[in-house]
This record gives structure tokens, C-alpha cells and sequence, in this order.
């Protein structure tokens, strides 16, 4: 009987023990002093190898500025008139409107993707305090020092937070108990179909290696060359530009966009959109000008338009000298392929020439009537044509 209690005593422990472990992770958040009604692990700040990280969604209300995500390419931005993050998830990589590295980046999370607090609000100068509470730390984000100090927005809020907590603690209990209830059914039925589970987990097993050989022996013996990188530098803003632009965006690609210092300032809307979906916008630099003031000029139009600077070079005549511009780390881009030196329609000259290259390939798309379409068969005939349309980087090099 003693041992029977004694028993009974240690369930109810780890019975009352179990939720309250995991209400130890809850954290309230408060943007702009907005406490968030959220209290949930897909919502509420989360502490990732020793920093904590919010959705990016929750930073969207601060003021001044500005949240885009291209979920195409995955691709995060925060920008503000002066300064910009851009989390490249796809890379692993974080770089800001200097194109710096910085770290650490984004991760995916319950859906969402979630961004660094402490960094973000460093690079933008926002307010950021982690507040000790009775009932549940909080962490605090104003874009400008608030007014009011941490113990007085805690108490203004106080009693909204106990309710939250308290719903957040019957969810957990909640969650707990169906889970335990459902652990001992599925062990109830695992003994029963053991012999049934093995025997489908062996054809399953048999059909996939008769098909991974199929698929092997079919791309070995119509493959004729590796695929390569085919990059599209798009040279100028003009008709059709936006079109195929956002097109590529939809396809998850993204493109280069090289315009003059005085195309930047005549074309914001348009660039501002390029910009934001994604693309890479550079500086064409022409021969009529000294290369030195036309990169001083557009450096100052991209921080008034673009609120970012210029990282990436393509100069008109293939045969100017841009290794200085190299030297100081600038990204030289110039085309390979320029389909509107021959005869015929530029999709179709273009496409014959990447079809059968061996090495990766950059061309050049002047905006126009066939701009879309010229976009559009490049990108669906990619995989007939033994290429794949690859999104420029900043680092990246072409001919690798």
C-alpha cells in the first residue's frame, strides 16, 4: 500500500511539473509599447543560441520603417532612409547597406521566419530592453527612446499579461494531457501492426531504388553537358523592364538591373520595386564620362532613391578598364552573350548560345517589345536547354 502511494505521488509531481516546464519559455513582446496578444511558440520571442529572435512580421509596425519578404527567393529586408539588413536565407548570409557582413541571420521557425532582435536593433538604433517580471520576462522594441520607463509600461500592462498567461498556461496543460493521451494509444497499436508496418516499409524501400535507377539511367543518357549558370544583366529601365522583372520574381530568380546615375533619379518607383523584389540594381558606366564622377554620382542618387550604395559595376564597352574598380572591391559584371548582335529574334539567338555553351554564361537583355517574351522562353526552355537561370550576387563570381 505504501509502495502504491508512494507511486501515486510521483505521477502527480511530474503531472504538475510537466507544464509549468514548459510555461518557463513564455516571453511577452512589446513593439512601440503595443504589448502583443500573441502568446504562443509561433509568436512570441524565442531564445536562439544565447539571443533572442521575434517573427519579423512583429517589427513591421515600428516607425520609419520599411519590411519586405521574397519568399521566392527568400530574402528578407528591414530598410529605413538611412540604413538596411538584408537577410539572404537562402545563402546563410546577412549583409547591410553597405553590403558588410553582419551576424547572426534569420531562421525559419513555426512557418515564419524569425530575425535577430539585439542586431537589428543595434544596426537601426532602435530602443530594446529585456524586462524581468513576476509573471514572464518581456522584450521591449520602440524605434525611438520611449517616454515611458520599463517599469512603468510593465505596469500599465500587468494586468493584460496575467490573463495571457493564464490562457497560455491552460493551452500548455491542454496540449500536454492530448499529447500524453495520444502517446499511449499509439503504443496501444504499435505492438498490433508491427508485422503489417515492416512489410510496407520494404516494398516502399524497393520501389524507390527502381525508381532513383530509372531517373539515373534516363538523365545519364539524354544529358549531352553539365548544367551551367546562365545570369540575365538587364542594361537600362525601358519598355517592358517591370514586366519581366516581376515575372522573374515569380519564378523565385532574380536578375541585374544596370542603369546610369541619371536613370536612377528619373526611374525611382520602378527601381524602388526592382529593388525591393529582389534584384540586384548596379551602375552602367558609359564612355562619355570620367568613370570616377559617374560612380560618384550615382553613389549619392542610389543613397537618395534606394537608401543602399553601389556594389555592382557593368560598363558599356566590354574592352573598359574597370580594374581599379575591382581593386576597391566593386562587383564587375559584363556580358558574354549579347543575342542582339545577330540576326533572328534575341530569345532564340541567345538560348543557341547557352544551349551549348560548356561554361556559365551572362546576357544581355535591352529592354523593349520582346523583352518579356525573351525573358519568359529563357526561363521555360532552362531546363531542355541544359541551364539554369541563376540570381546575381554581390560576391558571386560568373565565370565559376
Amino acid at each position: 500500500m505504501k509502495r502504491f502511494a508512494a507511486i501515486l505521488l510521483a505521477l502527480l509531481i511530474a503531472a504538475a511539473v510537466i507544464p509549468s516546464a514548459a510555461l518557463q519559455d513564455a516571453v511577452f513582446l512589446m513593439v512601440e509599447d503595443k504589448l502583443s496578444s500573441q502568446l504562443s511558440q509561433a509568436a512570441m520571442p524565442t531564445l536562439i543560441s544565447g539571443q533572442y529572435y521575434v517573427p519579423y512580421s512583429a517589427l513591421e509596425s515600428l516607425e520609419g520603417v520599411q519590411v519586405y519578404y521574397n519568399r521566392a527567393i527568400d530574402s528578407l529586408i528591414f530598410f529605413d532612409f538611412d540604413r538596411s539588413v538584408t537577410f539572404d536565407l537562402k545563402n546563410d548570409l546577412v549583409f547591410d547597406e553597405n553590403d558588410i557582413l553582419l551576424s547572426p541571420g534569420a531562421v525559419h521557425r513555426s512557418d515564419t521566419v524569425f530575425v535577430p532582435v539585439k542586431l537589428l536593433c543595434d544596426h537601426f538604433g532602435w530602443y530594446y530592453s529585456y524586462i524581468q517580471t513576476s509573471i514572464a520576462p518581456v522584450i521591449r522594441i520602440n524605434s525611438s527612446q520611449p517616454a515611458s520607463s520599463d517599469e512603468d509600461v510593465v505596469s500599465t500592462n500587468s494586468a493584460r499579461m496575467k490573463v495571457l498567461y493564464a490562457q497560455y498556461t491552460a493551452s500548455s496543460t491542454s496540449a500536454t494531457s492530448s499529447t500524453s493521451s495520444t502517446a499511449t494509444r499509439t503504443t496501444s497499436t504499435t505492438t498490433s501492426t508491427t508485422g503489417t508496418t515492416a512489410t510496407r516499409t520494404s516494398t516502399s524501400t524497393e520501389t524507390s531504388a527502381s525508381e532513383s535507377t530509372t531517373e539515373t539511367t534516363l538523365t545519364s543518357s539524354t544529358r549531352e553537358k553539365e548544367i551551367i549558370s546562365v545570369y540575365l544583366l538587364f542594361d537600362g529601365v525601358g519598355e517592358q523592364l517591370a514586366e519581366a522583372l516581376t515575372y522573374l520574381y515569380s519564378r523565385g530568380v532574380s536578375a541585374a538591373v544596370f542603369v546610369t546615375a541619371d536613370e536612377i533619379t528619373e526611374n525611382k518607383d520602378v527601381l524602388r520595386q526592382i529593388f525591393v523584389q529582389g534584384h540586384v540594381v548596379g551602375l552602367k558606366i558609359t564612355g562619355d564620362e570620367d568613370a570616377q564622377d559617374q560612380l560618384e554620382r550615382a553613389q549619392r542618387a542610389f543613397a537618395n532613391v534606394l537608401f543602399s550604395s553601389v556594389r555592382s559595376i557593368m560598363p558599356e564597352d566590354a574592352e573598359q578598364d574597370m580594374s581599379e574598380f575591382e581593386k576597391k572591391g566593386y562587383k564587375i559584371w559584363t556580358p558574354t552573350v549579347d543575342p542582339y548582335a545577330a540576326n533572328g529574334s534575341a530569345w532564340s539567338s541567345a538560348y543557341l548560345t547557352v544551349s551549348t555553351s560548356v561554361s556559365s554564361e551572362c546576357v544581355r537583355i535591352v529592354c523593349g517589345s520582346d523583352c518579356l517574351f525573351t525573358v519568359m522562353r529563357l526561363e521555360s526552355m532552362s531546363a531542355v536547354g541544359g541551364y539554369r537561370l541563376r540570381s546575381p550576387f554581390l560576391w558571386a563570381d560568373p565565370a565559376q
